[in-house]
């Protein structure tokens, strides 16, 4: 038998590229080349076998990856070079240590490229087989297995990015990672996957609610005072679902009157994730001075305690966030049908939409298009317009003025449904949801006291704890 495969990676310079003597269980010696790796950094050119740079680190991980296919198969594989297997690794790797997170990135990784492309070289991958995974995405939206956004950020954060990555001129942070040019980007070109959920969005637009509309919520009594809390929060801040859940009291800065936005949370699950939706996501939002009163009141309640959460996740708070949001706006008479219903233009109103209420504010203030978009987290101005904003300042004189004061209802504890009872494990054992049971279940709040509560939503409810 011969000796055992080794791999010994040099640099050809006649080939311009990195080669191995890859020797087989017979003790044949063929030649390998090893594509895409970069020249050796050190000067004068070191041992590939002991040089500490990356060039050569990576050509002898290569080239033994290659000497075990070839010590089990007998023969050097037709397609040589770093597998994407052996590279996703590094390139998280590197990702990290640049301050960016890869949480939700490895379970993709493996179900989407890994099971498909695992074994596939590198510098070797084709444009037909990046297509091949877009097609598969699309085909699970339209299945319903996932929805088209989510099919779109894993496109993006797990195929499109990684690969343009690999394959770059001019990105010197992901260098080490480097598999080629930029020419030789197998996604270039390639559109994402686009489902049914997807063209529907794309065609229909998110709709604001008009400042004299959100008065009508904020200061309508059969609402409880919490949902107005976080509707005004919602809209004033202009975040995202997962920020504004995710948003602690450490995160307020009371001096600079600020919110840092550093984290996200999946409202339904729980699970939160450092960072931001982009690099862009990463920001301080200014706090308007109609809000500075109610976060003040919802800050002194929480007991001053700046590790709790300023918006306390509640299943009444998010379980059908968007319906509920509706239901609001019928219980306020906000009359007009297209928040409740959408249009084929329109989308319908949702939780979303208070964010979209007060990017759509700034521009009725007249805010620069650029301010918005970095307040907002948004990664262009194009965002900004394309998505939110559809109102200008030409609408204050008709639609009431952006950022109303807040009704003094809002800064006071309610005993029946302040931040403390309504969010955590204190609720009463009898009581089963916002609108749910008899009258005298929750004799505490006024609404019940008044019979002004609609009894036709009572078992139905959609905050039943």
């Amino acid at each position: 038998m011969g000796r055992p495969a080794t791999g010994s990676p040099r640099w050809d310079a006649a080939k311009g590229m990195w080669t191995a003597r890859i020797t087989l269980p017979n003790g044949e010696r063929k030649p390998a080349p090893l594509p895409g790796i970069p020249k050796c950094t050190a000067v004068p050119m070191g041992s590939p076998a002991s040089c500490p740079c990356a060039s050569c680190v990576q050509a002898r991980r290569v080239a033994k990856l290659l000497s075990d296919t070839a010590r089990d198969n007998g023969m050097v594989p037709e397609g040589t070079g770093e597998s994407w297997n052996e590279w996703h690794p590094r390139y998280l790797a590197v990702h990290k240590r640049l301050g960016k997170t890869t949480n939700d990135m490895k379970g993709p990784a493996a179900k989407w490229m890994g099971k498909r492309l695992g074994a596939t070289p590198m510098a070797s991958m084709t444009r037909a087989q990046i297509v091949a995974v877009r097609d598969a995405m699309t085909a699970a939206v339209l299945a319903g297995e996932m929805s088209a956004k989510r099919a779109l950020n894993i496109w993006s954060d797990v195929v499109v990015a990684p690969l343009s990555r690999a394959f770059t001129d001019d990105d010197p942070r992901y260098s080490s990672v480097r598999v080629g040019p930029a020419s030789a980007n197998p996604t270039a070109n390639v559109k994402p996957p686009v489902g049914k959920e997807q063209l529907d969005e794309d065609r229909r637009e998110r709709q604001p609610l008009y400042p004299h509309e959100f008065v009508r919520v904020v200061t309508c009594e059969t609402i409880p005072v919490a949902l107005r809390r976080v509707y005004a929060v919602a809209t004033y801040l202009y975040l995202r679902p997962q920020e504004l859940y995710a948003l602690r009291w450490a995160d307020v800065d009371w001096a600079a009157r600020e919110v840092r936005i550093r984290r996200k949370l999946n409202p339904r699950t729980g699970k939160e994730r450092p960072g931001a939706k982009s690099d862009a996501g990463v920001r301080e939002v200014p706090i308007h001075p109609h809000l500075m009163p109610l976060l003040e009141a919802m800050h002194k309640e929480a007991g001053k305690q700046d590790s709790e959460r300023l918006v306390p996740r509640s299943r009444r708070l998010t379980d059908k966030l968007a319906s509920g949001t509706r239901e609001a706006l019928t219980l306020a008479k906000v009359a007009r049908a297209e928040l409740v219903d959408g249009t084929p233009d329109l989308m319908p109103f949702d939780f979303r939409s208070w964010r979209t209420t007060g990017c759509t504010w700034l521009a009725m203030l007249g805010t620069d298009s650029y301010v918005i978009a970095m307040q907002a987290g948004h990664k262009s101005p194009d965002t900004t317009w394309g998505s939110y904003i559809k109102r200008g300042p030409d609408l204050r004189q008709r639609y009431g003025e952006p950022f109303p004061e807040l009704p003094a209802e809002l800064l006071e504890t309610d005993p029946g449904f302040g931040s403390v009872s309504v969010f955590g494990p204190e609720l009463p054992p009898d009581f089963r949801g916002k609108w749910s049971g008899a009258r005298d279940s929750n004799p505490r709040h006024p609404a019940w006291e008044a019979g002004t509560l609609p009894t036709e939503l009572a078992p139905q409810s959609e905050y039943v704890s």
